[in-house]
């Protein structure tokens, strides 16, 4: 009886000990899956602020770029201008030039009939004939005969000195020319200098945004992973708080290139700079406008929450959704609004019809894509899918 106690103890006792050292072994696991689910989360967070720190940089190299193209073309214009002025002056230097040509050419008409009048002179010596012209009683027989002799050779002897003078002038003329020209050349060296500057600045800073959008892309893939391996240590039995809940959802972001567009119409304008053939003007798009049905729905691109529901200046009824991490989509020209601001959105819900038709299409709708207050290109984002694909 007394070894039966014993054992019935002894069994007891290693039970307890063994459940103890389970439990403490579950303990142990549970705390290690906590450790690592939290730094799993702060991971997931420095990797989303980094993200972030990207997309603003990445903004600020945007700008600076837009400011080198502006300095771009200001310093084409000046090149255009220069060219011009160039023009005008090698221009006028080779008219100039055929000028001097004419004149000197002139010049040697009347030298060689110079010279042959002056050999008809000398022929006249030899027949003594101009001895004849020559011999004089007194200074007024005299003055008679250099007038004759004038009359004879001054008429081309002046045409000469004449032709001389004019291309003397023209000469200075071309000198002044060429000055001018050098300065222009300087200046257009000057001007290239600028252009070539301002263009290996605009290649380093595209080079920089290629760089960070090849990082970019890679942290997005990164926070794939965490969100999956977080996912992956979360405890079910335990709800999950609103902060994580959000970081634990995909994100706009990675959907680039993969969103359904608003509505299934056809794009009357497209995003980017565009020519008003009746005015004959430029203008720049923001976003993009769709022809469609008249009884086309709206739906969001994106889950969100609606920020603004009202009439905007050139937008008409307009809806504008948040995204999170500061990226916005906009809907304009729309009616039958079926959504209020604060309201939360899934992704392809209805939010309207399209509008009445405008001066300028069809009816349709406007539709734009911006992060923070910059409007982005939405074909980057949108994907294109058949009408039979889109939900």
């Amino acid at each position: 009886m007394k070894h039966f106690t014993f054992t019935f103890f002894f069994a007891l006792a290693f039970c307890f000990l063994f459940s103890h050292a389970i439990a403490g072994n579950d303990s142990k696991r549970e705390e290690k899956k906590a450790r690592l689910r939290h730094k799993l989360v702060d991971d997931l967070i420095s990797e989303r602020l980094s993200l972030e720190e990207i997309e603003q940089r990445k903004r600020q190299l945007l700008s600076s770029l837009y400011d080198l193209n502006v300095q771009m073309k200001k310093v084409n214009k000046e090149k255009t201008k220069l060219v011009d002025e160039m023009l005008v002056a090698q221009n006028k230097n080779n008219r100039i030039t055929r000028i001097i040509e004419g004149l000197e050419s002139q010049i040697r008409v009347e030298r060689d009939k110079l010279k042959i009048q002056l050999r008809g002179v000398i022929q006249l010596a030899d027949q003594g004939t101009l001895r004849l012209v020559f011999s004089n009683k007194n200074s007024d027989e005299l003055d008679r005969n250099m007038k004759f002799l004038k009359i004879l050779i001054g008429q081309n002897y002046k045409g000469i000195k004449e032709y001389q003078k004019l291309v003397a002038a023209h000469t200075n003329q071309k000198k002044a020319l060429k000055v001018v020209i050098e300065r222009l050349g300087a200046l257009k060296e000057k001007i290239k200098g600028k252009e070539d500057f301002i263009l290996a600045r605009q290649v380093e800073k595209k080079d920089i945004i290629t760089r960070m959008e090849k990082k970019r892309r890679q942290q997005i893939d990164t926070i794939g992973e965490l969100r999956e391996q977080t996912i992956s240590v979360l405890d079910t039995r335990v709800g999950v708080d609103a902060k994580l809940a959000e970081l634990l959802q995909t994100s706009f972001f990675e959907y680039r290139g993969n969103l359904f567009p608003p509505v299934s119409g056809n794009v009357a304008q497209d995003f980017g700079l565009i020519k008003d053939e009746t005015f004959n003007i430029a203008m720049s798009s923001k976003g993009i406008y769709y022809e469609t049905t008249p009884s086309e729905k709206v739906k969001a691109v994106f889950s969100g929450v609606v920020e603004f529901v009202g009439k905007l200046k050139s937008f008409g009824q307009t809806i504008i959704l948040s995204h999170g991490d500061h990226y916005y989509s906009v809907y304009g020209n729309l009616k039958s609004v079926e959504v209020t601001p604060g309201d939360k959105i899934e992704a392809r819900q209805v939010l309207a019809s399209v509008g009445n038709s405008s001066l300028e299409f069809a009816t349709g709708m406007y539709f734009e894509i911006r992060h923070f207050s910059e409007p982005e290109n939405p074909n980057l984002w949108l994907r294109t899918y058949s009408k039979e694909e889109i939900p």
